[in-house]
Parts: C-alpha cells; sequence; structure tokens
C-alpha cells in the first residue's frame, strides 16, 4: 500500500527514473550483476530466516538492515539493472509494467531515503520512506512492503504496481 499526498505527474516522473535501466530485453538478472555494483552501493545479502537458535531481535535488526539496504539501492539510477531486479519481488513478470515506466525519461532520482522499517513477520516489513527527485523530496513519509522471497529482501510487487499505476493515471498495468 502506498501513503502519500502527491501529484500523480510528480509520481510519473520519480517512476519513470527509477526505472529506467531495469527494463530490456532480459527477464532475469545477470549472474554477474553483484560483480557490477559500484562500491556505493550497499550489497548486503539477505539474512538467514530466524531459527530457534538466532535471537529474534537479533534476526530482526539484520533483516532491517538488509531490507534497508536493497530498498535504498532499487531506487538508485546508479544501481545496476541486474542488481534492481533481484531486489523486485516476482521481477520476471514485471518486465511489461518495468518498460512501461521506462517510456518517459524523467527527472533524475537522487534517493530513497528508509525512515522506519517494521518486521511484520518471518517474510513480510513495511517500509517508510521519502523518495528525493532533483535535491526535493516529491514523496516523503510513503509506505510500502518488503517480502522475504526465498533469502533476499526484495520490494513487494504490491507496492512497486502501486506506483507504476499512479505514474500511469490507475490504468490496468500489465503483470501487476
Amino acid at each position: 500500500m502506498l501513503h502519500a499526498r502527491v501529484a500523480i505527474p510528480t509520481v510519473g516522473l520519480l517512476l519513470a527514473a527509477t526505472v529506467t535501466g531495469c527494463g530490456g530485453s532480459s527477464a532475469k538478472p545477470t549472474a554477474d550483476a553483484a560483480a557490477d555494483t559500484p562500491s556505493t552501493v550497499a550489497t548486503t545479502s539477505a539474512p538467514a530466516p530466524t531459527t530457534s537458535t538466532q535471537p529474534a531481535a537479533a534476526a530482526s535488526g539484520a533483516a532491517e538492515a538488509a531490507i534497508k539496504d536493497h530498498w535504498e539501492a532499487f531506487f538508485l539510477t546508479a544501481t545496476p539493472a541486474g542488481t534492481k531486479l533481484s531486489y523486485l519481488q516476482d521481477a520476471a513478470h514485471l518486465q511489461s509494467a518495468l518498460a512501461i515506466g521506462a517510456k518517459s525519461n524523467g527527472k533524475k532520482l537522487e534517493s530513497a531515503k528508509v525512515t522506519n522499517v517494521s518486521v511484520t513477520s518471518p517474510t513480510e516489513a513495511t517500509v517508510t520512506y521519502d523518495l528525493t527527485l532533483d535535491g526535493k523530496v516529491v514523496l516523503p513519509n510513503a509506505t510500502g512492503t518488503a517480502v522475504l522471497t526465498g533469502s533476499v529482501w526484495q520490494i513487494s510487487k504490491d507496492t512497486f504496481c502501486g506506483l507504476i499505476q499512479l505514474a500511469v493515471g490507475g490504468a490496468a498495468v500489465p503483470g501487476c
């Protein structure tokens, strides 16, 4: 779910800047995507699921750190496309949605600053974040969902599709 008081055109520009570089003919991240990750982008691996021998607080802290790193890297323009796709739930089925977002090349997305992560279950978390576009926060206090897929915390398909649908004025988006 996305909560924000932002005009639709601003979200459209924001989303176009976010997914530009994500689209392409390849439906899967490249095997060497992590090797292409700039040193300024965190490449924290996702934590192992909590087990009975692992304290819950430590597991939650590790999950929160991984979620924050992956979320911020996904929205950073400099992050390689393969890495971005690895941080998006069901990316293989979202190629059409990614292409829609990349059609109009908007302004430069500078960052997504995660302000809070609340792990709500072993496989889901609520993320509060601010998106900055050309030096201005254009989507403050937005909320979304991160999901644990396999061993990687990812931006949920619902959150991503919500952003894409805002960008296209609520129209149906293939894959969403």
